[in-house]
């Protein structure tokens, strides 16, 4: 629910605003759109994938600039987000010199796990 107060006014006006969250405090208000955009969700997601990654490198024990090979598997959804507009950002902060959609070598620490309702599949190994 939205709160509009006008100034000098004794009026309250409460409207209903779909995908808005809206907050009222000592005579300010704010409303945030809270609708995820397809673009920000695939963001979402790529930065869960880097907090992934980065806590498999330190499972591993590898070093802060040791190069890795990431191996992903699941769903076509997850697959686009490693392959397109974020895959550059994936790659810089996990210091991957490639993303590699399929089974990892036997040499590889695999994690499987869910990600926003989706199974997948990582996997790094050091260069």
């Amino acid at each position: 629910k939205q709160v509009l107060e006008q100034a000098g006014e004794e009026t309250e006006t409460i409207l209903s605003v779909e995908n808005y969250s809206v907050s009222l405090d000592g005579g300010y208000m704010v409303a945030v759109d809270s609708d995820i955009s397809p673009e920000l969700a695939e963001e979402g997601l790529a930065r869960e994938v880097v907090h992934r990654i980065q806590g498999m490198r330190r499972s591993a024990n590898f070093d802060v600039t040791d190069r890795i090979v990431t191996y992903y598997q699941g769903p076509s959804e997850f697959a686009d987000v490693m392959q397109g507009a974020f895959a550059d950002y994936i790659r810089d902060e996990t210091l991957s010199t490639q993303l590699v959609d399929g089974s990892p070598d036997k040499e590889a620490a695999a994690e499987s796990t869910k990600i926003e309702g989706m199974e997948i599949t990582l996997a790094v190994h050091q260069v």
